[in-house]
């Protein structure tokens, strides 16, 4: 049988979940600011939605990261191999390659 949605793959859904988390964490974060209560569960239940964006950063940066790299987006912006900019951002890049691997592995 044929896959009934070929257009659908896992890194839109994937988008659209984390879309969804930002929003859903704003959202958090506002209703809790509001909020006049000390005790140490709101204290606690404030801090989550900021861990969550804090993550959802780190996973953002890591995939625009390995975008970049899989497009070779230095070639397409024209950056000599040379370049300050073009040699850090592959330093960093491939050491974070190489810890992703180490921890898939």
């Amino acid at each position: 049988l044929p896959y009934p949605l070929p257009q659908i793959e896992i890194s839109l859904i994937l988008a659209i979940l984390f879309a969804f988390m930002e929003i859903a964490s704003g959202i958090t974060l506002h209703f809790f600011e509001s909020e006049n209560i000390e005790s140490a569960a709101v204290r606690l239940f404030r801090m989550v939605p900021w861990l969550v964006l804090l993550a959802l950063g780190i996973v953002e940066t890591v995939a625009y990261g390995a975008l970049s790299h899989q497009i070779d987006i230095g070639r397409i912006l024209g950056l000599s191999q040379d370049s300050s900019l073009y040699t850090q951002t592959s330093l960093i890049l491939e050491h974070t390659f190489q810890n992703c691997r180490k921890l898939l592995a």
